[in-house]
């Protein structure tokens, strides 16, 4: 019965090993990047915004080292404006499994989110901006979205400022309350949306196919005011906003 007990003891400790490399049933990322970019294409015309060369390397390629450290090796780039460079770009890594979700007309990020959805393995699934980097830990957001039983984790940050970023509003209990999606002046004792989430495949369910719908000015406003679980983690670390010219 001892040495039962130290194998069972054994193989539970291999498993939470295996649970926590793999960031908690996260094994894959949605990044994007099909908008066209307006105020990114009065610099350049030619790229789409989440290619734009910083020191001498892609933008989304930031985006990717993040998720290739943390263990994601599965990705999926909901494209749709100039979607043939985004997919070059996909020929220079080979430590990626890349999916392409490609728009044939503009759905915004939350139309995009929808068309995506056949190809999504985990629950809940990360997702990120194409046109925006920020510092985060992966296990941070899942451990807040199981803690209160989420259906939307947002990452938000209280360095940034600016009315080019979503301010959000959020209670002691970090639930989100209020999304108002570029403000033309800056409210105080908000937040700033990273272009950083996780969603659950039920909310996912819930948008309407072949749509144009916004997750910042559609999506995430309707569902506060319908109540759904949204919660958010905070952090300091400052957003990079690449279509911010």
């Amino acid at each position: 019965m001892f040495h039962f007990n130290l194998s069972l003891l054994a193989v539970i400790f291999c498993i939470m090993t295996i649970l926590s490399n793999n960031y908690q049933g996260i094994h894959e990322a949605l990044i994007l990047c099909g908008g066209k970019g307006t105020r990114f294409s009065s610099v350049r015309e030619d790229i789409p915004k989440s290619i734009a060369p910083i020191t001498g390397r892609p933008f989304i390629d930031f985006l990717v080292d993040d998720l290739v450290n943390q263990g994601i090796k599965r990705i999926i780039l909901a494209t749709g404006y100039m979607s043939n460079l985004i997919e070059e770009y996909t020929h220079t890594r080979n430590d990626v499994e890349w999916i392409i979700s490609r728009e044939l007309v503009p759905l915004g990020t939350g139309g995009a989110l929808k068309l995506a959805e056949n190809e999504f393995n985990s629950d809940p699934i990360l997702i990120l901006n194409g046109d925006s980097h920020i510092e985060y830990e992966i296990n941070d957001l899942v451990s807040q979205f199981n803690k209160n039983n989420a259906d939307v984790v947002m990452l938000l940050s209280a360095s940034s400022l600016g009315s080019d970023y979503g301010n959000i509003f959020i209670d002691s209990e970090l639930r989100v309350k209020k999304f108002i999606e570029k403000p033309p002046k800056i409210k105080k004792q908000s937040y700033v949306n990273s272009g950083v989430y996780l969603v659950s495949k039920t909310m996912i369910s819930k948008i309407m196919p072949n749509q144009c719908l916004s997750l910042e000015n559609d999506l995430f406003p309707y569902w506060i005011s319908m109540e759904y679980n949204l919660y958010s983690i905070v952090t300091n670390e400052q957003v990079h906003d690449i279509g911010t010219p």
